[in-house]
């Protein structure tokens, strides 16, 4: 979110779309001299490594929590 905030303000609003393929309000281009500020910050980026990632957390599910067995289920 942070590297689209900062594109949003160095470069501008005009790859801003909704879920259903509009633009996401009004679109604007910011001036060509304030681009550089995003590409400068764009090239000096750590990628996070996504190789070895840590466990922050897991979810255990037992074994038909997501069935349907309140009663509600469709008869076939």
């Amino acid at each position: 979110m942070r590297w689209q905030r900062l594109f949003q303000d160095k470069v501008g609003t005009h790859w801003d779309y909704n879920a259903d393929g509009r633009p996401n309000g009004p679109t604007f281009l910011k001036p060509a001299a304030t681009h550089r500020a995003f590409y400068d910050a764009l090239t000096v980026r750590v990628e996070p490594e996504y190789a070895s990632p840590q466990v922050v957390g897991w979810f255990e599910l037992e074994f038909g929590s997501l069935a349907a067995d309140d009663g509600e289920a469709e008869s076939g």
